[in-house]
């Protein structure tokens, strides 16, 4: 019996340490490096009401926006984890009136996104991202058809950066608040050629997601060039604005070693980038 209790606690203590291990891991920015690098896949969703009325309780009466209380909607710690689940899925956005303030609704989303960077088992498991992606596509009229260009702009345009340490210096000094896609190196370094690099799914995101500016945030160096006119020239057919960040970046610059003022000044000034053949 005692060693009955034993195994009992022993697989207990391992099953409770490895789920803090996890925990800690999709916290990280390990995590972070390894999900970046995934490939994008085309990805075609069409609401239909047929199929949402399964999930999705529809009300007859609708609610305003407004009556929200908007200023501390992700600051209630005192909620249980079934109403933490049902915030943060986003279904509550059906029985939202699409004549409520656009800005309002626009807001709510904006600071979900800024809180929710790093993964949450609140926010990110399986059942409450499928349900909220469902949510986001369905009322888009809501949160993005009709918004202000400024708020739009955080959506169609990405950053193309040579890995993942570029990406943390640019997101820390707080010049650019957008999408960012992750290259995994340049032409010609030692070890990367075009084809282990991520630009056909670069490719595919700009044509799926109504990218309007491809930010080309490579390095001043001889592969970092090479690489952005090699984008530049892969996205010749596609009607979309090809910049390069401009003054302040100096020869041979990393952009991982730029301080704030540098980067901010190279994102101010940046320039429409013009193939080789132009």
């Amino acid at each position: 019996m005692k060693f009955r209790n034993s195994l009992d606690f022993i697989n207990e203590f391992f099953l409770g340490f490895s789920q803090k291990i996890r925990k800690i891991y999709l916290s990280s920015n390990i995590y972070d490096k390894k999900i970046s690098k995934v490939n994008q896949k085309s990805l075609s969703y069409r609401p239909s009401f047929n199929t949402l009325s399964c999930i999705v309780k529809y009300e007859k009466k609708k609610n305003k926006i407004e009556n929200f209380e908007i200023e501390n909607l992700w600051e209630n710690n005192k909620l249980e984890y079934k109403e933490v689940k049902k915030l943060n899925n986003f279904f509550w956005l059906f029985s939202i009136d699409l004549k409520s303030s656009k800005k309002i609704s626009t807001s709510i989303l904006d600071n979900w996104i800024k809180k929710n960077q790093k993964y949450s088992k609140n926010t990110w498991e399986i059942d409450t991202l499928s349900k909220r992606i469902i949510s986001w596509i369905s009322n888009s009229k809501l949160i993005y058809d009709e918004a202000d260009h400024t708020y739009k702009e955080k959506f169609n345009k990405i950053c193309v950066v040579e890995d993942i340490s570029d990406q943390w210096s640019i997101e820390n000094s707080n010049i650019f608040d957008g999408y960012f896609h992750i290259l995994g190196g340049t032409i010609s370094s030692v070890g990367s050629k075009k084809e282990d690099l991520l630009i056909n799914s670069l490719i595919n995101r700009v044509k799926t997601e109504k990218i309007e500016e491809v930010i080309l945030a490579t390095s001043a160096t001889v592969e970092g060039q090479t690489t952005a006119y090699y984008i530049k020239d892969s996205l010749k057919d596609i009607k979309v604005k090809v910049t390069k960040l401009a003054q302040g970046l100096p020869i041979g610059g990393e952009i991982e070693n730029l301080d704030d003022g540098t980067l901010f000044s190279a994102f101010k000034n940046r320039s429409k980038l013009n193939s080789n053949s132009d």
